[in-house]
């Protein structure tokens, strides 16, 4: 989806999706043109802080996003936040948000051999791939689109889809990794300004050690997993033209 000029003189607000190419958008963006007067956000101590406290870790994100929103010396905002009606409702008018999707049966598995092999101990698993299915951490990320659109408790529910969806649709900007080159002459169309993107934040696991673990079964329990995610992902591409 783009909206031809539309956030040209806006602020720009990049909602990070985890494991959807954000990471060499980010690079990209790190530009002067774009990076003068920006902050990144550090989910990693965010998290750990809303842990510390016991604190909801996506309410928590959300404070973060409007803080920063709320700062006239940022121009540029980037990282994992949740972005939810009540934000878009609150800076809409001065800040134009845009984020990547990646498919999110191909986004679940980076995620979860990401998370196995890496090195750094940041939400690192030691589970098997058949364990993972099983465990919250495995259900949850099926609907993470869901769950950084929408503050509906219940990530699966119809309300909550529809909700992201919704929230979705006033996105300036909405792209899908899988689809790049689009992406990349959308975001010039919307923010009058080009982008290059270099290619960062490589998997640890080998595409051939990934092969290896993905047999039928465990991908059609994905596909169950991921439905939620399916649904705003499908919809960026048949009705956002992303």
């Amino acid at each position: 989806m783009s909206k031809e000029g539309a956030a040209i003189g806006k602020k720009i607000c990049f909602v990070h999706m985890p494991k959807c190419g954000g990471t060499s958008i980010i690079h990209a963006l790190r530009h002067p043109i774009f990076y003068r007067d920006s902050v990144r956000f550090k989910s990693s101590r965010a998290t750990a802080k809303a842990k510390k406290n016991g604190w909801d870790i996506d309410a928590y994100r959300q404070e973060c996003l409007v803080e920063l929103l709320s700062k006239p010396k940022y121009k540029y905002v980037s990282g994992h936040y949740r972005c939810t009606q009540d934000v878009l409702d609150q800076f809409e008018q001065d800040w134009a948000f845009f984020t990547l999707l990646r498919h999110p049966v191909k986004r679940w598995f980076s995620h979860y051999f990401y998370n196995r092999y890496k090195t750094k101990q940041h939400y690192k698993t030691k589970m098997s791939i058949d364990e993972y299915l099983e465990s919250s951490s495995g259900q949850n990320i099926g609907s993470m689109f869901v769950r950084f659109l929408s503050a509906v408790p219940d990530h699966r529910s119809e309300e909550a889809i529809a909700d992201a969806i919704a929230n979705l649709n006033r996105f300036a900007l909405v792209g899908v990794l899988e689809n790049q080159e689009k992406f990349t002459a959308s975001f010039e169309q919307v923010f009058g300004r080009k982008l290059e993107i270099p290619h960062k934040n490589q998997n640890p696991a080998s595409k051939e050690k990934q092969q290896e673990l993905i047999t039928d079964e465990i991908k059609a329990k994905v596909e169950l997993i991921c439905a939620p995610d399916l649904r705003i992902y499908n919809h960026a591409i048949q009705q956002l033209g992303a």
